[in-house]
């Protein structure tokens, strides 16, 4: 019976850390998807209400990014957008600091990469 109730609570835990590990990287994929489809459906908007679209996305689900972060290029060939941003995960004893960088263009994610490197 203390088996059982022992092992139900290391699979709990188990749970819990997995979920609190995982969850940035799920947060940071729907990033990359909305804002993929905000370029995609675009239509006739600027960067000024791009920008505030997803600074509404950001404030809903929750993640650390200042609107100073997000890079947005509207031009005649292509809309591009961009975001770098750090996050941290402390679960119990054990914390894990996260970098991610959320664009909807290979180029300017290598972009991004090399400018946290450098830092």
């Amino acid at each position: 019976m203390v088996l059982r109730l022992l092992l139900v609570l290391l699979v709990l835990l188990g749970l819990h850390a997995g979920y609190q590990f995982a969850s940035p990287f799920i947060v940071n994929a729907m990033l990359e998807g909305k804002m993929k489809d905000m370029v995609k459906h675009r239509g006739l908007r600027g960067e000024n209400d791009l920008r505030r679209d997803l600074m509404a996305y950001i404030r809903e689900k929750n993640i650390p990014i200042h609107e100073g972060e997000i890079f947005i290029e509207v031009s005649n060939a292509r809309v591009a957008m961009a975001a770098a941003y750090e996050t941290d995960v402390k679960v119990w004893f054990y914390q894990r600091h996260y970098d991610f960088q959320a664009a909807t263009a290979p180029d300017l994610k290598m972009q991004l990469a090399r400018g946290a490197a450098a830092r």
